[in-house]
Parts: C-alpha cells; sequence; structure tokens
C-alpha cells in the first residue's frame, strides 16, 4: 500500500512569506547601513566649541597617521588638533605641539572637560612633543605615530605619566564695536595707508617622532 501524500494547500501563501521575511531582512540591513552613514556624516555643529571638536575627532578615528598631514584623511597629531578645532570659534594655529601647548587655560587633569588639549611630554626632556584632545569619561583621540592611525585610547597610568599640562581652549571674543559713529550711524573710514609685504611665515609641524 503507497503511503498517502498530503500535499501543501497553500503553496502560494509559504512562498508569500519568505518573500515577506527576504524583504524585512534587507530591510534591516539597508537601515544599518544608512544609520551607519548618517553617524558618519553628522555636522558636528552643537554645543561648545570643545564638543564639536571632540565630534570632529572621532569621526577621523581610523584615519593614516601621516607627519605634517593636516586632513581630511591623514594628520599627525597637531594638525589633527587643528583639524578639529578649524571654525568651532576657538582659535588655534597649525604649528607643533610646543607652539600649541601655549595656547589656552590651563586646566587639572580632575577638572577635565570634552575638547580640553592634552599635551605630553614623551622623550622626558621638558619639551611638549605630542597632544591629543579629552574625548571624555577618561578618553583621549590622537594621531598616534606608533599606530600609524587616529585612534581613541583610555588615559591609563602610562600616558598620565608623561603628561605634561591640559589646556581649554575658549572661543575668540568679536571685536568690540567702534564708539566714534558718524551721524548717519556708520563709522568713518580711515585713511588707507601702504603696509610693507609682510614675509611669509613657513608652517612647522611635528618633529617626526613614535608615540604610542
Amino acid at each position: 500500500m503507497r503511503p498517502t501524500l498530503i500535499r501543501n494547500p497553500w503553496p502560494g501563501v509559504q512562498s508569500l512569506a519568505k518573500l515577506m521575511f527576504a524583504l524585512v531582512l534587507i530591510g534591516g540591513a539597508l537601515f544599518g547601513v544608512s544609520s551607519l552613514a548618517s553617524a558618519a556624516s553628522k555636522s558636528c555643529t552643537s554645543g561648545s566649541p570643545g564638543e564639536r571638536a571632540v565630534c570632529r575627532a572621532e569621526q577621523q578615528i581610523g584615519d593614516r597617521y601621516v607627519w605634517g598631514a593636516e586632513g581630511p584623511s591623514s594628520f599627525d597629531c597637531s594638525g589633527l588638533v587643528y583639524y578639529a578645532y578649524k571654525g568651532t570659534g576657538a582659535s588655534l594655529a597649525r604649528t607643533t605641539a610646543e607652539v600649541q601647548s601655549h595656547k589656552g587655560k590651563t586646566v587639572s587633569v580632575k577638572n577635565l572637560q570634552k575638547g580640553d588639549l592634552l599635551y605630553f611630554d614623551w622623550n622626558n626632556d621638558g619639551n611638549v612633543d605630542h597632544v591629543g584632545i579629552y574625548a571624555g569619561k577618561g578618553k583621549m583621540v590622537h594621531a598616534s605615530s606608533g599606530s600609524g592611525k587616529v585612534k581613541k585610547v583610555t588615559l591609563s597610568a602610562y600616558y598620565k605619566n608623561h603628561l605634561d599640562t591640559a589646556k581649554r581652549l575658549t572661543p575668540t571674543k568679536p571685536p568690540k564695536a567702534d564708539p566714534k559713529k558718524s551721524s548717519s550711524g556708520e563709522s568713518p573710514k580711515p585713511k588707507a595707508k601702504s603696509q610693507p609685504t609682510p614675509t611669509p611665515t613657513p608652517v612647522a609641524v611635528e618633529i617626526n617622532n613614535v608615540y604610542p
């Protein structure tokens, strides 16, 4: 006696269910990619200058370390902080970490805020030779020549032992309004004076040492 074969009475329904399941999976994958793209393309326009600088620095995590580079896809340590703070309203020159360390207000390690700049004396010779950006929760973003990339690290005792100083940048104050106004409400135009052409100042970059 042959066994009775039970046929699926709803083959179309089963196929439709498989199709819907596949569409759900594809939609989830596309949503995940879209979310990642959205996170990667944050404008970093909200918050304090320090918070915006951290946002910009974190977007560069994984980019290559290249001596003398200042972005947009490769950096040295001072080039990264210059790039991160550019356009935030807090002025920072594109020079060495040593020169940058003279800018801003000194803060204690216990009172660090997002965006504070951490300067290191890696060679223990009394000179600043490396800089990173405090990212909050005991972490720092910096361009590491030892790792060959921009990365976020925990400020372990290893880093703290080489920390020279921490500085906080403040927004540049807008120029004060001229109190001397004409009756029309416009400031009188000063006479143009001939000025000697300034000699271009060469841009200084990092000493090419290795930092973890």
